[in-house]
């Protein structure tokens, strides 16, 4: 009998030394991951929110490419952790960026809204967006390319609103922003000091918050009434300020 306790005893503990060390095994990895909010509060698209001209106002399509994301380290070096990457609201796949950089202490981070021009096809003709796979950013599938402009769209964001004032009526009328040319390739540059060390699994956050897009300062505010739309060329200074706001609306945090 002791022999026996004894022989099941040396098997468990080599049973139990055998198993992997999933610390070895974790993976390292710096995720992208981006969220939506309306005055702070998370949104998800199609729930209708009051604007401060109190209009009621919901979204249903939000898109836009990100590129040259770069990460800033003490030493003021750079480290490129994606060159381009398509965000899309209305898919959960395309809501986070996987990135895996070296492990080290950065001081933040930086980015365009947009397509570079290399990439962007307008000073091309001979430009043929078909040549990108069905799994790049680029591909036509995303429905983000201008034939007629020969460009991409660099933020794509659309809904419907009602300017009546009166509550629980039907949000019938359309409004969108597109905004997709050169000139509008925006840098944006974040200062948020974080570790990042060696097998470890971190998220920076990237929250958009709605009312802040829509209502900018008190000198860039978005009036939908008298601007529902925009094909980015149509009123340039439409344009930018869905640009700037746009930019200025995204808060970061890390988890």
């Amino acid at each position: 009998m002791y022999l026996k306790k004894l022989f099941s005893l040396v098997l468990l503990f080599a049973l139990w030394g055998c198993q992997p060390d999933k610390k070895q095994d974790q993976e390292t990895n710096l995720n992208l991951s981006f969220k939506l909010k309306e005055g702070g509060i998370p949104y998800n698209f199609n729930q209708v929110f009051k604007t401060n001209q109190g209009y009621r106002v919901l979204v249903n399509t939000l898109k836009f490419y990100l590129s040259h994301i770069y990460l800033h380290t003490q030493n003021n070096d750079s480290v490129l952790i994606n060159d381009l990457g398509l965000i899309d609201f209305g898919n959960a796949e395309k809501q986070e960026i996987k990135t895996s950089p070296a492990n080290n202490t950065y001081q933040g981070i930086s980015l365009f809204l947009g397509v570079p021009a290399n990439l962007n096809g307008t000073s091309n003709p001979d430009f043929d967006p078909s040549i990108f796979g069905n799994s790049h950013p680029l591909n036509l599938i995303n429905n983000m390319y201008w034939t007629w402009n020969t460009g991409y769209i660099f933020l794509k964001i659309e809904g419907k609103i009602d300017t009546t004032g009166i509550e629980n009526v039907p949000l019938t009328n359309n409004w969108f922003y597109h905004n997709g040319i050169d000139a509008l390739y925006t840098y944006k540059k974040w200062d948020i000091p974080f570790n990042y060390p060696e097998k470890t699994n971190k998220t920076i956050v990237f929250t958009i918050d709605l009312k802040t897009f829509l209502e900018g300062d008190s000198n860039n505010s978005i009036d939908i009434k008298a601007n529902p739309f925009s094909h980015t060329t149509d009123n340039f200074a439409l344009a930018q300020r869905v640009m700037n706001n746009f930019v200025g609306s995204i808060s970061i945090s890390t988890e």
